[in-house]
């Protein structure tokens, strides 16, 4: 580990329509695992996230990245989300676009920490994240907020016109 890099978890979470997203060359996965054992005995653990070195060069590439990406939902009945970017020729802001930086989330961590991410996502955030920042929630309040982000992308996705 170089002087200036830290250890971060990095990845999705659980309300991003996508398992993997890839910005500033790096991916950042929903889930990862574990496996110990082997045949009969294989056992796989799922861990949110991945844990990387990260530069502070790195971050800002990062957070410049998923700027210029979002989700843009379509389909009726089954609405389904797909990743485009600001920067394709012919791009126009449509009521509904998702912002990528609303699902990322960098956590400073240690390689042995494997607990669940408990800091704001990019969005939420002007500078690289902190631990002291990080506020602890109860599994109900992650359900409910779960909960509203899936209906209000169930409303919006119906106010869409499906094309």
């Amino acid at each position: 580990m170089s002087a200036t890099a830290t250890l971060y978890r990095c990845g999705l979470t659980k309300d991003c329509p996508a398992d993997v997203v890839y910005l500033a060359g790096l991916d950042f996965p929903k889930l990862t695992q574990s496996v110990s054992g082997s045949g009969l005995d294989t056992r796989r653990s799922d861990i949110r996230g991945v844990v990387r070195e990260l530069e502070p060069e790195q971050i800002k590439a990062i957070k410049a990245a998923a700027k210029h990406k979002f989700f843009r939902w379509s389909g009726g009945k089954n609405p389904r989300a797909k990743l485009h970017s600001m920067k394709a020729p012919g791009y126009k802001a449509l009521e509904g676009d998702t912002p990528v930086a609303s699902y990322v989330y960098l956590e400073p961590t240690s390689a042995s920490d494997y607990e669940e991410p408990k800091v704001p996502t990019l969005a939420d955030e002007d500078e690289a994240p902190t631990a002291k920042d990080s506020a602890p929630e109860t599994s109900e309040d992650k359900k409910a907020a779960d909960a509203k982000r899936k209906r209000e992308a169930r409303a919006k996705a119906k106010a869409s016109p499906a094309k």
